[in-house]
């Protein structure tokens, strides 16, 4: 029943990263995406906003344990690799002056970071990473600045908190 439940949730996520219609609507309203697409290729697309003296480009990774992978051929999201994420960030130096990554992560309501999230935060830093922010645990799990550049492991939730604190 799990893996049923999963697969159905699967399948009405597949036509949401993939639909040509909703991707041609986010570009005819100028909404970069970053993190998911149709195939791994679209899903390491980073966003770049040009700013006139700034460029500025958005990457983004997921480390949840539910996330379905993007591959060569199928939908879904940039998976939080190492390898990955360091040819993404040598290769975004090149057209960028300031790059943010972000990384959906964390255990839920835990309020603070695992050892791997620092790790890797550290890592996107090492690496040519401006600024980390990190997303999913729906509580503020704090920020760090390492090497004089600065980490949010978690924002919490702006718009609801979903428990009593």
């Amino acid at each position: 029943p799990f893996r049923r439940r999963w697969l159905s949730v699967y399948r009405a996520q597949k036509p949401l990263l993939a639909s040509k219609h909703r991707r041609q609507a986010l570009k005819i309203n100028r909404i970069q995406t970053i993190g998911a697409g149709k195939n791994l290729t679209e899903a390491r697309i980073p966003a770049i906003f040009d700013l006139g003296d700034l460029k500025v480009a958005f990457l983004g990774y997921d480390l949840s344990p539910g996330a379905f992978d993007a591959r060569e051929n199928s939908p879904g999201v940039a998976k939080a690799m190492h390898a990955w994420i360091i040819q993404d960030l040598e290769k975004v130096k090149e057209s960028a002056d300031f790059i943010v990554v972000s990384f959906h992560w964390g255990i839920e309501y835990q309020d603070f970071p695992t050892e791997y999230q620092k790790s890797l935060a550290h890592m996107a830093i090492d690496c040519g990473s401006d600024i980390v922010v990190g997303h999913h645990p729906h509580t503020f799990q704090g920020i760090e600045l390492y090497k004089g550049k600065l980490i949010a492991y978690s924002l919490g939730n702006f718009i609801f908190d979903q428990r009593d604190l």
